[in-house]
């Protein structure tokens, strides 16, 4: 049975990662993306997140990028989505630091929600945050 092709959204955390060094994290990242590629899903660009890969990503994810975008597979959000989440955020009664950790990948969320609802991440942080204000800034949708 063929897997159907999804938009997916890649956190910078897996870019920085992927590397052709043999350490777990740098080949798990390495295969993860090596994946999405072969099984012709597509990754979500947004403004925000074309900025944020090109501050973090590595040589490996330079490539993988490229061949991603002459392949087609990407799937272009612009305007980028706004959910509201960033107002509900400051609005939030969460420690200072929290909050700052929320906002640095809040557009991840509003991305996935706009597309197949799935963000890739190895960031426990930010799972662990959404995890209990997720009600709270108004996500009332599954994203995994």
């Amino acid at each position: 049975m063929a897997i159907s092709s999804r938009c997916l959204v890649v956190d910078t955390n897996i870019a920085r990662s992927a590397s052709s060094r043999e350490f777990p994290v740098s080949k798990m990242c390495r295969e993860v993306l090596d994946t999405i590629m072969s099984a012709g899903h597509k990754i979500v660009i947004t403004i925000s997140q074309k900025n944020e890969w090109n501050k973090h990503k590595s040589s490996y994810t330079r490539l993988w990028l490229s061949q991603m975008i002459s392949k087609k597979q990407y799937c272009l959000l612009s305007p980028e989505p706004d959910t509201g989440f960033i107002d509900n955020l400051y609005n939030l009664e969460c420690g200072a630091n929290q909050r700052q950790e929320m906002l640095k990948d809040i557009f991840l969320l509003e991305s996935a929600l706009a597309t197949d609802r799935i963000v890739i991440s190895s960031d426990d942080k930010m799972y662990a945050y959404l995890s209990r204000f997720g009600v709270e800034i108004g996500l009332n949708d599954e994203v995994v």
